[in-house]
Order: structure tokens, then C-alpha cells, then sequence
């Protein structure tokens, strides 16, 4: 035990540093409070499932995934570090990233984030161009040394494609490339016919077309094969 007599604020940076260390973690509860101030903060008020325990979110909206999917209410997955606010003394779960629970929430959440995309123009007919007849080049977009990139050249090879493709490597963090790592591609892409995005799980490869839309949004959006 510590005999020297340590402040609060020391107690209180050592505790952040400690709790800090554990990393990472997904928690799952229930949205009993959630507010977002016009500045970006976040706190919200887990629930647990089966208890009344509770645990606080903290974060700044825009560098949280699927922070506009989620409401008062709904069960979610939150994914998170553990950390304390040293100056009030405050625990809670730092989000980078917060997804709903459940098939028809997770459809629900998709269903949201359309019509908040196409209410922001990036669905409008005068900014798509149609697909060429024949595609022969392609930019694939996934993590490097993934299932998802092995499977499709795999694929490829099988079926005689003789498709070009340019490969772009991208960090996928917790099911999703980030959105930096896709604006700083949106430069490195000239010329391709058509981007690729292989993720093996649907919800997060839907969130994920989503997000690629706000990060191409220009004077033209190509055309999803149908």
C-alpha cells in the first residue's frame, strides 16, 4: 500500500492512466439518456440489459460511427475505452464507434442513415453516370491480408476474370475503414471503373457504402449495379 499522501488530481490522473491500459472493449446495454450538444459532445447513459447498473458514453460526435443510428431507447452495442474525465472525476466509456442491436435494428439504422444521406443530395439523379457496358478495371478497397481480399482475388482467378485491379489497403476499425482513410483514396483513385469496399459482415459493409458516398460526394456518383 501507498504510504505518501497523493492530491485529487494526481488520484485522479493515475486512475485515467490505469483504466486507459485496458484498451478497447464493446459493451452492450440500453440508451436510457442521450444528449448531443451543439458542439459535437456526447454523453449518453447505458443500461444494463438485465440490471440497473449503469455506465456513462462519452465522445465527440463526428469521429463516432453511427453515432446518427442510434436514439433513446434502443439496445447497442458500444464500442469504447474506459477512461475518466480527471477534471470532474467523471468514469465512463470514450465511443468511437455505436451500433444497434438486432436484425431489425440494424435495418432500422440503415433505413435512417438513406434518407438522412438523400435528404443531403447524394442520391440525386444529375449527380450519378452510368456504369460502362464492360468493366475492366477495378479499385478494391479492404483491409490488407483480410479473408475479404483473399476471397475475391480467389474468385476472380477462378472464373478467368481478366479484371485489372488496383488494390488499396485501408486500416478497418471496428468493421468499417475510417473516414480519412477513405478521403485521402478519393485522390489516389484516377481513372478506375468501378470501387470495390469487401467486408464480410452486410450491416458494416452497409454503413460503410454510406460512408463512402459522403467522402466521393462531388459533381458525379457512379450507379450501383442493380
Amino acid at each position: 500500500m501507498q504510504t505518501d499522501a497523493i492530491t485529487v488530481a494526481q488520484f485522479n490522473s493515475l486512475i485515467r492512466s490505469q483504466l486507459e491500459t485496458i484498451g478497447p472493449m464493446i459493451v452492450e446495454g440500453e440508451i436510457v439518456q442521450m444528449n448531443v450538444t451543439a458542439r459535437g459532445g456526447v454523453n449518453i447513459d447505458l443500461k444494463d440489459p438485465k440490471g440497473s447498473a449503469l455506465v456513462r458514453v462519452s465522445g465527440y460526435a463526428p469521429t463516432i460511427q453511427g453515432i446518427h443510428t442510434v436514439k433513446e431507447g434502443d439496445s447497442v452495442a458500444v464500442w469504447g475505452t474506459p477512461t475518466l474525465w480527471e477534471e470532474k472525476g467523471l468514469f465512463s466509456i470514450k465511443a468511437f464507434k455505436l451500433m444497434p442491436l438486432g436484425e431489425g435494428a440494424l435495418r432500422e439504422a440503415y433505413e435512417m442513415l438513406k434518407t438522412k444521406l438523400a435528404a443531403e443530395g447524394l442520391f440525386d439523379e444529375d449527380r450519378k453516370r452510368p456504369l460502362p457496358e464492360y468493366v475492366t478495371r477495378i479499385a478494391l478497397i479492404t483491409a490488407k491480408g483480410s479473408a475479404a481480399e483473399s476471397d475475391f482475388l480467389k474468385i476472380l482467378r477462378e472464373n478467368e476474370a481478366g479484371l485489372e485491379i488496383d488494390f488499396y489497403p485501408v486500416h478497418v476499425q471496428a468493421g468499417t475503414p475510417n473516414r480519412r482513410s477513405l478521403q485521402h483514396l478519393k485522390q489516389q483513385i484516377p481513372g478506375v471503373m468501378t470501387v470495390l469496399y469487401s467486408r464480410a459482415e452486410e450491416a458494416a459493409s452497409r454503413t460503410c457504402l454510406h460512408l463512402m458516398t459522403r467522402c466521393w460526394h462531388g459533381p458525379s456518383l457512379p450507379q450501383k449495379h442493380r
